[in-house]
C-alpha cells in the first residue's frame, strides 16, 4: 500500500511539472513579442551586423537587413556594401562601416553601439511613404563566427577562381585554389572576409553563396542533437537584443524554411571612385516588395535574356533554343563580354516563382535579386564555365547544333 501510495505521489508530481511547463510555454507565447508575432504572422524585422576586430576600433563589415514573413516563410535579405555612403547632419563619417566604429569608439558598448546603428539605418531605409523599423539586432565578431561555424561541422562551398590576398599591415593572408571545400571556422572566416578588385558587388555575391549552404547545414536535421550546444554558444558569442525564447523560436522556425523562399538582394546604387552611392528610388521600390507578400506565380509571359560568359561560341543561342522549347519567351542573348567561372541567375521582377522556374530548368544554385523594369525582363541568364559541365553530363540538356 506505501508503494502505492508512493507511486501515485511521484506521478502526481510529475503531472504538475509538466503543467506547469506546459503553462510557462504558453505564457511565453502570448508574451513574447518576436514569438507572438510568429504566431500571427507578422512581418519581422532585423539587421545582422558581422564586425572586424581591431585595436582601435570595430568596423561593420557585413550589413544585412533582414523581413521575414512567417505566413509564407519568406525570407528578404538585403546586403548593404559597407562603402554605403550616408548623409547625417551630427556625424563626420559618411561611410557606413565608419559609423558603427564611430558609435563603438564613443559608448565603448557593443550593444549601446548596435541600438544606435540599428536607428541610422532605420533612417537610411525610410522614405516619405514608408518608415522602416527594425526591433532586432544581431551582431557577430570574428571569434563567434568561428566557432559558431565550427560547431555546425563546418560549411561546404565551391570555389571557382583562384583567391589570393595579402595584407602584412592588417595580418591577413588569404589563399585558396579552385575546388570544393568544407570550410573549417578559420578558412569560412578568409572566405567571406575575401574581397578582389571587383568590390563590393562580387563580395556580396560570395557571401550570398555562403549563406546558402550555411542555411541549407542548419536545415540538416541531424543538427537537432547540436542545438543546445548551438543556443548557449549564440548566447556567449553574440551581441543581440533576442531573448533566449527569442533565439530558440528562431532556431526552430529556421526548419520552415526553404532555399526556394530566400530573396537575396543587394542595395540599388553606384560605384563612385571608393564609395557605394544609393539610389533612393530604387531602394523605395525594393522595399515596397520587402514588405508585401509574397508575390502569387505570375500569370504574364515569362520573358528571360541569356548572356554567354563562357569560351564556347553560341552558348547563349543553344540555351536560347533549349528555354523556348520549354515555352519561355527569350527576347535578348548574346555575349556578356567577360568570362565567369559560375553561372549567375538575376531576378528583375521580384517574382521569386519565374527565377526559379528558370534556376530549375538550367539547374542553377546561384540567385540574386536586382530589380530594373526599364530592362523589360523577368531574368537575366549569365552563362558560366560550370554551366558547361552540367549540360555535357545531362541528356535533359542537349543541344542542336547553331550560332550566334
Amino acid at each position: 500500500m506505501k508503494k502505492d501510495s508512493t507511486k501515485n505521489k511521484t506521478e502526481l508530481y510529475l503531472i504538475i511539472f509538466f503543467l506547469l511547463v506546459i503553462g510557462f510555454f504558453f505564457y511565453i507565447s502570448l508574451t513574447n513579442p518576436l514569438i507572438r508575432a510568429i504566431r500571427k504572422g507578422q512581418n519581422i524585422s532585423g539587421l545582422v551586423v558581422g564586425c572586424d576586430e581591431v585595436d582601435y576600433a570595430r568596423h561593420a563589415d557585413t550589413i544585412i537587413f533582414l523581413n521575414y514573413q512567417p505566413k509564407e516563410h519568406f525570407l528578404n535579405l538585403l546586403f548593404i556594401p559597407r562603402d554605403t555612403k550616408v548623409d547625417t547632419e551630427d556625424l563626420r563619417v559618411k561611410r557606413i562601416n565608419e559609423i558603427y566604429a564611430y558609435f563603438y569608439r564613443r559608448e565603448n558598448n557593443i550593444n549601446r553601439a548596435c541600438q544606435n546603428f540599428t536607428k541610422v539605418i532605420e533612417t537610411f531605409l525610410s522614405n516619405g511613404d514608408r518608415e522602416v523599423r527594425i526591433p532586432y539586432y544581431l551582431e557577430l565578431n570574428y571569434r563567434g563566427f568561428v566557432k559558431m561555424v565550427n560547431l555546425l561541422g563546418g560549411i561546404p562551398i565551391k570555389i571557382d577562381k583562384v583567391m589570393d590576398y595579402h595584407d602584412t599591415w592588417g595580418n591577413l593572408h588569404i589563399h585558396f585554389e579552385p575546388g570544393e571545400y568544407l570550410l573549417n571556422g578559420e578558412k569560412a572566416l578568409e572566405y567571406v572576409r575575401y574581397r578582389d578588385e571587383s568590390g563590393d558587388p562580387e563580395r556580396i555575391i560570395r557571401q550570398q553563396r555562403f549563406l546558402r549552404n550555411l542555411v541549407h547545414r542548419i536545415r540538416n536535421p541531424l543538427l537537432i542533437f547540436k542545438l543546445p550546444f548551438l543556443i548557449k554558444e549564440s548566447i556567449t558569442t553574440l551581441h543581440t537584443n533576442l531573448s533566449f525564447w527569442d533565439i530558440l523560436a528562431v532556431s526552430l522556425e529556421m526548419k520552415n524554411l526553404s532555399m526556394r523562399n530566400i530573396r537575396i538582394l543587394s542595395l540599388p546604387g553606384k560605384p563612385e571612385q571608393t564609395l557605394w552611392i544609393p539610389e533612393s528610388e530604387k531602394i523605395k521600390s525594393l522595399l515596397d516588395l520587402f514588405f508585401e507578400t509574397k508575390l502569387p506565380t505570375s500569370v504574364s509571359p515569362l520573358t528571360v535574356e541569356i548572356w554567354n560568359a563562357t569560351a564556347t561560341q553560341g552558348l547563349a543561342l543553344k540555351v536560347t533554343k533549349l528555354l523556348r522549347r520549354q515555352g519561355i519567351d527569350v527576347i535578348k542573348w548574346g555575349n556578356y563580354g567577360e568570362k565567369k567561372e559560375s553561372t549567375l541567375l538575376i531576378d528583375r521582377c521580384g517574382d521569386m516563382d519565374k527565377v526559379q522556374k528558370i534556376a530549375k530548368i538550367l539547374t542553377c544554385r546561384d540567385i540574386i535579386t536586382h530589380i530594373e523594369p526599364a530592362r523589360l525582363v523577368d531574368v537575366t541568364v549569365i552563362l558560366g564555365e560550370d554551366y558547361l559541365k552540367t549540360f555535357q553530363g545531362s541528356p535533359s540538356h542537349s543541344f542542336s547544333e547553331g550560332r550566334e
